[in-house]
């Protein structure tokens, strides 16, 4: 059964912790806040597919919540 954390990407964002290939701490362009990058990798049958966002959460939050979760 898959679970899921909620992070802030521009707007709420269910993110399926199963598909995380990697979390990095980094800093907002904007304003050099403390951000977190994530990795997602989504593989079917015939392809496979990457993504990264940035979160407003920092990389130790979203590290709890993926740790809590599992």
């Amino acid at each position: 059964m898959s679970k899921f954390i909620e992070v802030t990407a521009g707007t709420k964002v269910l993110v399926n912790t199963d598909e995380i290939a990697c979390i990095e701490p980094t800093e907002d362009y904007k304003d050099g806040k403390e951000v977190c990058v994530i990795t997602l990798i989504h593989t079917t049958k015939r392809n496979v597919e990457g993504r990264k966002f940035i979160t407003k959460e920092s990389y130790e939050e979203v590290k709890q919540m993926i740790i809590g979760t599992k």
